[in-house]
């Protein structure tokens, strides 16, 4: 009586244990299949066929990766009206402090995507003046955690270089405050692609339209001048 006790009460025990992990495994199941969304940053290639991209090797976990993450201005369509009607008897100059506050990203909006990078294994996560670069340090794994893309590497001119084989993706809860992620590729100079040169122009020209709101005051740091 005893030994059939004992069983009864291991498979009862073992059977809750299953479930258990079964409740667990389909939870992370669920956290995984989180809505991605992807942003301007697309997929890097550096002059390769499909074929040799694929067999191109994946950059060593460690690897360090600099980023800057660009963020969209807010209330662009104002933002447009104002500048156009800037000037006119009636327009109002907007002072340094209106301007952010109406326009450039929120404080809530740079500290999420700030949360998001340190979750994702960055450290040194700094937030520009104006809200709209968030800088961080990390590797190429934390690259993987917080873009959903992978890093791997090629060789230019003798050199080891890295590109992102894949578009930069944010979860759905940030897609409509970020615009694209700098420094995830390195095969070419600012001055020879035209990928590069678009993202960090559309960084650029943010800037440049607050500090025109701004009546020439700085609104805040410039984008970095390398990719």
């Amino acid at each position: 009586m005893h030994n059939t006790v004992t069983v009864r009460s291991s498979i009862s025990l073992r059977a809750t244990l299953f479930a258990v992990a079964a409740a667990l495994s389909s939870l992370g199941v669920a956290a995984s299949d989180a809505v991605w969304v992807s942003t301007s940053t697309k997929a890097f290639s550096p002059g390769k066929t499909v074929m040799t991209l694929a067999m191109q090797p994946e950059a060593a976990a460690g690897t360090p990766v600099s980023i800057s993450v660009g963020l969209k201005l807010r209330n662009s369509a104002e933002l447009d009206h104002y500048l156009a009607t800037l000037g006119r008897p009636g327009t109002r100059t907007l002072s340094h402090q209106e301007v952010l506050d109406r326009f450039a990203p929120t404080r809530a909006q740079a500290e999420a995507v700030a949360a998001h990078l340190r979750q994702a294994g960055f450290t040194r996560v700094t937030i520009a003046p104006n809200r709209l670069l968030v800088q961080a340090q990390g590797s190429a794994a934390s690259v993987k955690t917080a873009f959903h893309t992978t890093l791997k590497t090629t060789r230019v001119n003798g050199k080891v270089a890295l590109f992102n084989s894949g578009d930069a993706l944010v979860p759905a809860s940030l897609s409509s405050s970020v615009m694209g992620v700098l420094g995830l590729q390195t095969v070419h100079t600012l001055r020879t692609h035209h990928q590069v040169l678009g993202s960090l122009h559309a960084l650029t020209a943010q800037v440049h339209r607050l500090d025109q709101v701004a009546g020439g005051e700085p609104a805040g740091r410039s984008p970095p001048s390398g990719d």
